[in-house]
This record gives structure tokens, C-alpha cells and sequence, in this order.
């Protein structure tokens, strides 16, 4: 590849697709929008992964509060559950 196709290729429809569809597999994703928000060559893919990174750190922190919650409501709902159980 030229030096024009290369400079295509980082601002091609294909490549944007390509970041979408590694970012979105588990696990790989992260490690793939770290590696972009650390070495991309174009400051808007740095810009775009670390903004990415941040929105998926958010709702991670979401889910675990709302798991937390849910996992204190659930046991307290079961000893209830299993102490009227023994009453009967």
C-alpha cells in the first residue's frame, strides 16, 4: 500500500466498521479500545476510544451497584423465604 491508500484506509468507512466490530466483542474489546486510546494514529480514534472507554466504565460501575442491590435484596428475600419455611 501507498502512502494515499494508507491514509484512505484510516478514514475509511471499512476501518471505522472494523473498530466498531472489535469493540463490541467481550473482553477483546476493552483490550482492543486500550490499545487505540494509547497508540492510535489519528487523535479522533484516541479521542473516540478513550471516550468509549470511559462510557463503558460508567456503566459497568451501573451494573455492579445495581447487582450489589439486587444480590442484598435477593438474600434477605430467601431468609425470609426459608424462615417461613421452619415456621410451618
Amino acid at each position: 500500500m501507498d502512502q494515499k491508500q494508507t491514509a484512505e484506509w484510516k478514514d475509511s468507512v471499512h476501518s471505522w466498521f472494523f473498530t466498531f466490530m472489535c469493540m463490541n466483542i467481550p473482553i477483546i474489546g476493552w483490550i482492543y479500545l486500550f490499545h487505540l486510546a494509547r497508540t492510535a494514529e489519528t487523535t479522533e480514534r484516541r479521542n473516540f476510544a478513550r471516550a468509549y472507554l470511559y462510557y463503558k466504565l460508567v456503566f459497568l460501575v451501573i451494573a455492579l451497584i445495581i447487582l450489589v442491590i439486587l444480590t442484598v435484596i435477593g438474600i434477605r428475600a430467601l431468609d425470609l423465604l426459608l424462615a417461613y419455611m421452619e415456621m410451618l
